[in-house]
């Protein structure tokens, strides 16, 4: 009896010390576990008067970024002109990027999302990097974890058109002309984007032909990489197909007074392009 009297309140005393070192311990990581922050979203709206917009992480550049927080920036271009709508893109040039470089960029990370559904994650140093959208319209979203944190980034967006596009008004004494990929007949540019936009008075129509020779590269048959888009209402929502690899519309003529065309290229494979001659004709002889 003597010795479980003396054993018992060894194991209570050893109980009370495991409890209090759990109590403390559970009590220390709740101190240092930062729980989650998620910024409101930032608009952003690029237009003629306003081309370019700088977002960085925060406490930029004098603090690390913080653990667990998650930042969506949503950015558009507003444009009054629809061919400069069409025509134009957003380029982001990253002159500071220092994030937690994790595989899959599943730590740290900040993702954006073109307009068109691709999504492209990217984290550890990417310094120097230039990333330019397929469409007029991104989101893009910065997260941390419990874990690492730092320097974090400093990026540039502004409006970007390489300047091949135009608006074409037929009437009085202009009646035809042509258009044609850039630097035809050599070989166009990588990462391009054209658009024209045919106009003639109501009650004509537009006739477009093209020369023979017709290189634009595509090596799949629905014209995903290199494409020439036409819509013979002048409107990429009510009517769109698109042209590519050797197959040469024959002639195209517009369905009412206006015709659009969208010439857009990927990063590889160059061709010889196009060459297009329109002309104003009236409704009846077609």
């Amino acid at each position: 009896m003597m010795g479980i009297a003396i054993i018992f309140p060894f194991f209570l005393f050893c109980f009370v010390l495991f409890i209090e070192a759990k109590n403390s311990t559970d009590g220390n990581t709740q101190i240092s576990r930062r729980e989650s922050v998620v910024y409101p979203d930032y608009i952003i709206e690029l237009d003629l008067d306003n081309p370019r917009h700088y977002i960085s992480s925060p406490g930029f550049p004098y603090k690390n970024y913080p653990s667990n927080t998650q930042i969506i920036y949503k950015v558009k271009l507003k444009l009054n002109d629809e061919v400069k709508q069409l025509s134009n893109r957003i380029l982001l040039t990253f002159e500071m990027f220092a994030l937690q470089g994790s595989p899959f960029c599943t730590n740290d990370g900040l993702e954006i999302a073109d307009g068109n559904g691709q999504v492209r994650v990217y984290c550890g140093v990417q310094v120097g990097k230039t990333i330019l959208s397929d469409s007029s319209s991104i989101q893009i979203r910065f997260f941390s974890d419990d874990a690492i944190e730092s320097r974090g980034y400093s990026i540039l967006l502004e409006m970007y058109n390489t300047g091949c596009s135009k608006r074409i008004k037929l009437g009085g004494s202009i009646l035809s002309g042509s258009f044609y990929s850039p630097n035809h007949p050599a070989r166009y540019y990588a990462d391009d984007l054209c658009v024209w936009k045919i106009e003639v008075p109501p009650g004509k129509r537009i006739r477009v032909t093209f020369s023979e020779t017709f290189d634009i590269r595509s090596y799949e048959p629905l014209c995903v990489q290199d494409y020439l888009a036409v819509s013979l209402t002048g409107d990429f929502k009510s009517h769109v197909k698109r042209y590519c690899h050797g197959k040469r519309p024959v002639a195209i003529i517009s369905s009412g007074n206006f015709l659009l065309f969208m010439f857009r290229t990927d990063c590889c494979f160059e061709g010889k392009g196009f060459s297009a001659f329109y002309e104003m004709v009236d409704e009846g002889i077609l």
